[in-house]
């Protein structure tokens, strides 16, 4: 038995002793980025002999995870075993862009170094020529004319050699600055660079030589996307121009060159099993609860061991064995949210992403949202029109949450944030203010009072809005006021009149939809009362 045993370890070893170490460059084909993480699509393409061998696919990242990775291969051949490693002796390989970095900084150097030495030539010759024009005023025995020729001549030259110096050393500031910021962007590429490299190793069978194409798939943490949008109004007989864009990272060390790229919204690392609910039970609680303030013991809960108490918040349990205890939170994942994970984006061009820790921009598309303008104005805030898009049916469009950043004929004028989960039917933009629709609150001063009712006190109060249109087309304008809502059943308010606007009676709200010609004025009026006890004091800021 020992002796069979033996036989069958030495098999094992010759069987690796066999395996001849092949290294085998891949390179990255695709990359499905998610919000958090991406999956790398490598290829590879070699000969191989009969027998069997181990082929390192090498100069990968370090931030694979193993239990992701997936090999397939084709040719006479049969895949034994997958495993990865991490290779600490081999020094990491330069992307492209980096030695491009590399060989500007090197060029921008002797540069410096040129404008340096011609700077130093150029003050030399200065000082020269300072030091001839003490010797020529020291000299006697010369005429006037000399004297005059070699001051016009010093004075030329040195204008000359001093111009020259200004214009070097501007332009050694010049390419000091373009150093710089090559030596930062440098920096910034190769931060995130380790100085290790990972390797998986395939264990193969060839039954004859062959050539085999190989095809590797594995995630990395290390990247991630975040989506953001323009939108961009030109006119209001148009449409918003909606352009999807993202911002890509990756640091896991390799650059990702000419890959298809593809965005997606799901996340890899979030847990996908649906969760299980256990019985809850509810029980009377232990008589033995002291409760401060004296008052006696009342009936309490445990409910997941904490104690509810329905009458006092604050109690103290005399047994140690029925200590309150913290109730326990589960984080569930929105429905909406799972929906919109799966959203993806195939970039229908090769992209080059380099590993850094600065986000890389990449277009996905552009849409155009159908919209409906109107201005509004929520006067008892600002007495200012606002213009207003309202983009409908949006959720076709299958966004994202992020920010977007508007355009108003070719102006920036502010950024919003999409909440995809969240928002209506109809997304509201606000584009900006138009002074040249004119606004104006104020109170009707012969229309407000104060009346002694018996044990109450009434307020009465009336509010005029003039509205004129400047512009040199009709506008719609949705104009809102309000009135205070009295949440005390001693306190009522009464809306006196509505002025022709509809009252909102929880919001308090009065709204006016108007269509208002060019040059047109309009004037609106409400009024309101407030009805409480005399003997107590209200405040409400109208």
């Amino acid at each position: 038995m020992k002796a069979a045993y033996s036989i069958f370890l030495v098999c094992i070893a010759l069987s690796f002793i066999q395996a001849k170490e092949i290294p085998v460059a891949s390179e990255i084909d695709a990359v499905t980025v998610f919000t958090q993480g991406a999956q790398l699509f490598r290829k590879a393409d070699i000969s191989l002999e009969k027998g069997e061998h181990l082929l390192i696919f090498e100069n990968l990242t370090t931030t694979f995870d193993p239990a992701s990775i997936r090999v397939g291969g084709t040719g006479s051949l049969t895949i034994l075993s997958v495993s990865s490693r991490t290779n600490y002796a081999a020094p990491p390989k330069q992307s492209e862009q980096i030695l491009a970095f590399q060989n500007q900084i090197e060029t921008v150097t002797g540069e410096i170094e040129n404008l340096q030495a011609l700077n130093s030539v150029y003050t030399e010759e200065e000082d020269l020529l300072l030091k001839n024009k003490q010797l020529a005023g020291t000299q006697t025995g010369l005429d006037v004319n000399q004297l005059k020729l070699a001051a016009d001549y010093l004075r030329t030259r040195l204008t000359e050699v001093k111009t020259k110096r200004l214009g070097v050393n501007r332009d050694i500031r010049k390419k000091q600055d373009e150093l710089n910021a090559l030596r930062n962007q440098l920096s910034q590429l190769s931060g995130a660079r380790g100085k290790t490299t990972g390797e998986i190793v395939v264990k193969v069978a060839v039954d004859k030589t062959t050539k085999a194409h190989f095809e590797i798939t594995y995630l990395v943490h290390a990247a991630s996307w975040t989506p953001y949008y323009d939108l961009r109004m030109n006119g209001i007989d148009k449409a918003i121009s909606l352009e999807y864009k993202a911002k890509v990272q990756q640091q896991t060390g390799v650059e990702w060159k000419d890959v298809q790229l593809t965005l997606s919204g799901g996340n890899p690392s979030q847990n996908g099993m649906l969760s299980t609910l256990t019985p809850w039970y509810i029980d009377f609680a232990r008589n033995d609860v002291n409760i401060r303030g004296g008052r006696g013991a009342t009936e309490s809960y445990y409910i997941d061991g904490a104690q509810m108490d329905e009458e006092l918040a604050e109690v103290q349990i005399s047994n140690e064995n029925y200590a309150a205890k913290p109730a326990k939170m589960k984080t569930t994942q929105s429905v909406v949210q799972e929906q919109l994970l799966n959203v993806s984006y195939q970039i229908s061009i090769p992209y080059s992403i380099s590993s850094s820790s600065l986000a890389q921009d990449v277009a996905i598309r552009t849409v155009d949202v159908p919209a409906t303008y109107e201005y509004r104005a929520n006067v008892k805030r600002d007495e200012t029109a606002f213009l207003v898009a309202k983009m409908y049916n949006w959720q076709e469009y299958s966004l994202l949450n992020g920010n977007a950043k508007l355009f108003n004929e070719g102006t920036y004028i502010g950024e919003v944030f999409l909440d995809v989960a969240n928002t209506a039917d109809t997304l509201l933009l606000s584009l900006g203010r138009d002074d040249k629709i004119v606004i104006k609150r104020e109170r009707e001063l012969d229309m407000n009072g104060t009346q002694f009712l018996g044990a109450n006190k009434k307020y009465t109060r009336y509010w005029k809005t003039s509205i004129r249109n400047n512009k040199k087309q009709s506008i719609r304008l949705v104009l809102t006021d309000q009135i205070p809502v009295s949440r005390q059943k001693d306190i009522s308010v009464k809306l006196e009149d509505a002025g022709g606007g509809v009252f909102q009676e929880q919001s308090g709200y009065l709204v006016w939809q108007l269509q208002i010609a060019p040059s047109e004025s309009k004037e609106l009026r409400f009024g309101y009362s407030v009805k409480h006890p005399k003997d107590q004091n209200v405040t409400f800021n109208d």
